[in-house]
């Protein structure tokens, strides 16, 4: 029995320049009912990347019944190309490369989450949401679909791997939803003002499929900084949103310059780097060690950062105003959120800065970075605490 579905497309393949290139007229019409699916350009114009596309980016999308069709040497599996993301245009415009990518990723039991790695170049910033297809129950106790869609945020943060710029993205589905979509969008940095709306096109789609039970979750609320652009930040810990009153939690933060050419900076220039256990749902990062965090220095130490870009001041803000400095990892080696990766996770370029903090006053506590060329402080993260 073949595993390829029956076929439902079609399109063209010409010869150019001794090379195959792809034409699907269809899709990159405008009056092709399920473009918008699969595109973001305006309704008066055709899509023009579906003109000439590659066979090694179309097949992501466009898989024929027989091998020879796909003018790739040599052919690909169907089952390989089927379990391949969904890549829209946006995809390839903006040179996304997936990492260490497998399916299993986004088949999830019981407290995992999805976890997804992929490379971007230095000037593309990416949103992330989790869309599932809304229920809801008749009179009569039966669950039926209501026909609405409900989107839950996910957690999309930039690091810094050997020089280049890796998005980590950890999604949940909204309440006892067994299925959803994974939607990223991408597109060029600075652009993205506001949480409230993604200015972006979908890049690309997972699906996520989850089995056993799944408590009501949020990650750490990030907000896009368009005035503080010199530095990607990375949010290590606390990334779940809620945090528990009168408790102790470190707050860790990574950065790195948003340039590559302006970092000279190793892995073995960020000791003690940590991150959350991958696929488990981080939790409230609480530390064994109370300390009060009014004592803090400033995050203004530079050890292991290039002399031609300082790192950013960083800081947190309590819901009463007061504003607590985050100092840098490396001056207080053994306090707080660990020293040491674990032996098979890739340590990241970078430094990391923290503070150790009661979290004793309820409301909204707030992740700061201050602006490139004024002095005031941009809100990157929030945190509640009830």
């Amino acid at each position: 029995m073949s595993i390829m579905p029956r076929s439902n497309h079609w399109w063209n393949v010409v010869a150019v320049d001794g090379e195959w290139r792809m034409m699907d007229c269809s899709l990159a019409a405008p009056s092709n009912p399920k473009r918008a699916a699969y595109s973001a350009v305006g309704s008066s114009m055709a899509d023009g990347w579906w003109f000439l596309a590659r066979p090694t980016e179309i097949c992501w999308t466009h898989i024929p019944e027989h091998h020879g069709q796909q003018h790739i040497c040599p052919p690909v599996a169907h089952e390989i190309l089927l379990n391949l993301p969904c890549a829209c245009p946006p995809f390839f415009r903006n040179e996304i490369q997936m990492f260490d990518y497998n399916s299993s990723l986004t088949r999830i039991e019981d407290l995992e989450m999805v976890h997804i790695n992929f490379n971007v170049p230095e000037d593309v910033e990416v949103a992330a949401e989790v869309e599932v297809r809304a229920f809801t129950r008749d009179p009569d106790g039966d669950v039926f679909e209501s026909g609405e869609t409900v989107k839950k945020r996910a957690l999309a943060q930039a690091e810094w791997f050997n020089g280049v710029k890796r998005f980590t993205v950890k999604a949940l589905l909204p309440g006892d939803e067994g299925q959803g979509i994974l939607k990223i969008y991408a597109g060029k940095r600075g652009l993205m003002h506001s949480i409230k709306d993604i200015p972006h096109p979908l890049a690309f789609a997972l699906p996520i499929i989850h089995t056993g039970e799944n408590p009501e979750y949020e990650f750490v609320t990030r907000h896009p900084t368009p005035h503080a652009q010199r530095h990607d930040i990375y949010v290590v810990q606390p990334q779940c949103q809620r945090l528990a009153l009168n408790n102790t939690f470190v707050f860790a933060i990574r950065q790195h310059p948003s340039s590559a050419g302006a970092s000279t900076l190793t892995p073995s220039s960020n000791p003690g780097n940590v991150s959350p256990i991958p696929f488990v749902r981080p939790s409230s990062a609480m530390s064994m060690t109370a300390s009060s965090a009014s004592g803090s220095n400033p995050s203004t130490a530079s050890s292991g950062y290039p002399g031609n870009k300082k790192p950013a001041k960083l800081a947190i803000q309590t819901p009463g105003g007061k504003i607590l400095r985050l100092m840098r990892k490396d001056d207080r080696k053994g306090v707080g959120a660990g020293t040491a990766r674990a032996s098979d996770e890739e340590a990241s370029d970078g430094g990391t800065w923290e503070t150790i903090i009661k979290c004793s006053e309820k409301g909204t506590w707030r992740g700061l970075v201050l602006a490139d060329r004024t002095a005031r402080w941009c809100v990157f993260a929030e945190w509640v605490c009830a």
